[in-house]
């Protein structure tokens, strides 16, 4: 399954919300007109919600993207000589572990079964 394209989502979002506010505003004159909300009544309400709610998601969203963007990519289980890759995920494991933690793969050379026989 591929990546999300998320200048897609955004795009397609503000599209649906600039369709509601038109629709919303076409069926005002339907509504009653006049009254303190110059006929939007419940409607008005909504979109008064919904806006802030909209520019508070997408600033939260902005900011994750970026906190994304500047740090650096997760290194895997193990770093440095203590570590090997998964010869089924590819994932770094440290050596001497008996199963993948990422996809439970068992590994092969694990550790001894037994106590360390004395030499």
């Amino acid at each position: 399954m591929g990546r999300i394209n998320w200048t897609q989502v955004a795009v397609f979002g503000l599209v649906v919300l600039v369709v509601l506010l038109v629709a919303t505003s076409l069926m005002t004159p339907w509504m009653g007109g006049g009254g303190m909300m110059g006929g939007w009544g419940v409607l008005g309400w909504m979109w008064m919600l919904l806006i802030p709610i909209v520019f508070v998601s997408v600033l939260v969203a902005g900011v994750v993207w970026l906190v994304r963007q500047v740090s650096p990519p997760p290194s895997g289980g193990g770093t440095g000589e203590n570590a090997v890759p998964c010869p089924h995920c590819g994932r770094l494991v440290q050596v001497g572990w008996r199963a993948c933690p990422y996809c439970g793969n068992q590994l092969v050379g694990g550790p001894p079964e037994g106590p360390a026989p004395l030499a």
